[in-house]
């Protein structure tokens, strides 16, 4: 519920800094991202819920303004990032060692978010001939590699933890059987 609230707070922000469909991709590959690195961080854990995604908003309007698109004026531009990074880097601290709060969600969510936000800032100025729909596709083109890329890496990752719980797992379901004999 808090993080939506939030969302409910900045969201409509956001969305007129990065446009409809950038606040809709950042959003979804930092969510998505948030997952993978939970997943990585977490090899046998089990966490859900939006955080990783809302992080990422900050890092996508940290990395987005660190670019400095030119529409930005500097004073708004220091005072945003400020105000993003304090998000980020409070919330982390806060929640530090609480029972029951994924970090790694919340570091892989800002981390993505950052690096595409850092995208978004960078296309309009190298392709400002292309429609906004192109450029979209470029972003979501670069969003789908890098996170088909992560994802891959997490699986090797985990995969083989992955088999050696399932391999200890048969083992004990065996090991009970023979005891019940």
């Amino acid at each position: 519920g808090i993080n939506m609230l939030v969302l409910f707070r900045i969201g409509p922000f956001l969305e007129m800094i990065l446009g409809r469909w950038a606040f809709l991709l950042v959003y979804l590959a930092s969510g998505i991202g948030g997952s993978i690195a939970s997943v990585w961080w977490n090899e046998l854990g089990v966490s859900a819920g939006a955080s990783g995604a809302l992080f990422g908003m900050f890092g996508g309007l940290l990395g987005y303004l660190v670019v400095r698109p030119p529409a930005v004026p500097k004073e708004v531009n220091g005072k945003l990032k400020s105000w993003a990074f304090q998000f980020i880097f409070l919330n982390i601290a806060l929640m530090f060692g609480l029972n029951g709060v994924d970090q790694a969600a919340h570091v892989g969510g800002a981390g993505f978010g950052f690096f595409f936000g850092i995208i978004l800032g960078v296309l309009p100025k190298q392709f400002r001939n292309l429609p906004e729909l192109a450029r979209n596709g470029l972003v979501l083109a670069v969003m789908v590699a890098t996170i088909w890329g992560a994802g891959l890496a997490v699986s090797r990752h985990v995969v083989p933890a992955m088999l050696a719980y399932d391999t200890f797992e048969d083992f004990r379901i065996d090991e009970k059987s023979l005891q019940a004999e």
